[in-house]
């Protein structure tokens, strides 16, 4: 509103000197300051500009679930050349069933991704648990595990390996969240990639 006052004060002055020399009429000094900010208000209203609005940032974090079932959570994570997988089995309450992790050598991050799926998978299944979600952070492997690769992709034994573990007569999902849903995966994906810790 700065800019707007000095430029509404100079016309005002300027009009009210006008005022009086062309036409006898004497402004006062508190007529010409009222006169300035009601002209800057309306100036800074015409040519006001929008102001950036930035979006309202969405917190990200475990929440329980309202469906009856077991939520697999896994990440991984790859550092320096160590790699981890980690994963967390808990209730739709948020109640601990269990967590596993483990490493590779010299894997990419979506192999390591994709292990800790399987491994999670499979341990869901060998604890007879009836309905899992299975939630990871990675989009590229929930799109390869639901819509399949070619037969001579690097990876395609793994993601058949899960497709496979999904289409067992259990009802088991997966689903692409946003990082990090669930922090414990995480914790235990670099853990694992840091220390010799297997499943």
């Amino acid at each position: 509103m700065g800019g707007s006052l000095f430029l509404a004060t100079l016309w005002e002055l300027w009009l009210s000197r006008n005022k009086s020399v062309f036409e006898g009429i004497l402004t006062n000094s508190w007529q010409v300051c009222l006169s300035s900010q009601s002209l800057s208000r309306a100036l800074s209203d015409m040519f006001h500009t929008v102001s950036l609005r930035f979006p309202v940032p969405r917190w990200v974090g475990w929440s329980p679930h309202t469906e009856d079932c077991a939520i697999l959570n896994t990440d991984g994570s790859v550092a320096e050349a160590k790699a981890g997988f980690g994963g967390v089995i808990r209730l739709h309450d948020g109640s601990w069933v269990q967590g596993s992790c483990g490493n590779l050598h010299g894997a990419e991050i979506i192999e390591v991704e994709l292990v800790g799926i399987f491994q999670g998978l499979r341990l869901c299944h060998r604890l007879e648990l009836a309905k899992v979600h299975c939630q990871t952070d990675s989009l590229t492997a929930v799109k390869w595990i639901q819509e399949g690769v070619s037969p001579c992709h690097c990876f395609a034994n793994l993601v058949t390996q899960i497709r496979e573990l999904l289409s067992l007569p259990w009802n088991a999902s997966i689903t692409h969240v946003l990082p990090p849903e669930d922090l414990v995966s995480l914790l235990l994906a670099d853990a694992a990639g840091q220390r010799s810790l297997r499943v």
